[in-house]
């Protein structure tokens, strides 16, 4: 089972759009997911803070929104690659 892994800080309304995509798909799919908050670590803070949200899947990163925009589509394509 893929295990996701979602990079946020508070008050980030892309992190929480990205957030409601997952909760969506999980009554879809088969994967588990756990929230980061990078406020909370110094390293992950400076490696992200200008990419949020970001999602790493099975301890690789996948998607960063300063990347290319994380909807259901890219969240499902890149689980389904996982």
């Amino acid at each position: 089972m893929p295990h996701l892994i979602l990079f946020t800080k508070p008050d980030c309304r892309l992190c929480e759009q990205v957030e409601a995509h997952l909760l969506l798909l999980q009554g879809q799919l088969n994967f588990q997911w756990e929230r980061r908050d990078i406020t909370s670590d110094p390293a992950l803070y400076d490696r992200y803070r200008h990419a949020i949200p970001v999602v790493w899947i099975n301890g690789r990163e996948a998607l960063r929104a300063d990347v290319a925009p994380i909807d259901q589509s890219a969240l499902r394509a890149a689980l389904s690659h996982a």
